[in-house]
């Protein structure tokens, strides 16, 4: 795929992108503004020491199974993609990121999201929780106890291998 909005269709063609409000923030924000080497590609990307920039497959189908609205914290904004995706699909939008060199690229290129170098979940209230790491089930738990979080999705470590599961709260 040579564009982003090639790379859209197939997204939409192979069903990962299912509704109207998640393919026009794919196609207002470009992959090739985060990645330098092949953007349009469905695979993931080497960002820094261990961080990648999930396949875009994989984004989609997060942002699916997420529904972003209101406040959004995302753990692990590395490129900040997700970050500009979640932007168009909410209202306010804050990235955590525990590699100082993203934070600073990700503050450039999504300025409306608050970026924050850290690994801690924040004690402020949000309504949907992105970990765009693997993390444990407790972890998950934790965050949308101490943010309030309606909607928390994570990839959960189970067995040797990673999972995509979705939390929601009790209250």
């Amino acid at each position: 795929m040579d564009s982003n909005d090639e790379l859209i269709d197939y997204l939409v063609a192979k069903d990962y992108i299912e509704s109207e409000e998640i393919e026009e923030a794919f196609r207002k924000v470009d992959r090739a503004d985060f990645i330098d080497t092949e953007p349009y590609v469905d695979m993931p990307v080497r960002l820094a020491e261990d961080s990648t920039v999930s396949a875009p497959h994989m984004v989609a189908m997060m942002l699916e199974l997420l529904e972003p609205r209101g406040k959004v914290l995302e753990m692990g904004s590395g490129s900040g993609y997700m970050l500009a995706l979640l932007l168009q699909l909410s209202d306010q939008v804050t990235g955590v990121e525990r590699i100082e060199s993203l934070v600073e690229k990700s503050g450039r290129r999504v300025p409306e999201a608050e970026v924050v170098f850290g690994h801690e979940v924040p004690d402020r209230e949000f309504d949907r929780l992105l970990f765009s790491f693997a993390t444990t089930e407790q972890e998950v738990k934790e965050a949308i106890n101490r943010t309030g979080a309606e909607i928390a999705l994570a990839p959960v470590e189970e067995d040797g291998r990673q999972i995509l599961k979705k939390f929601a709260s009790d209250g």
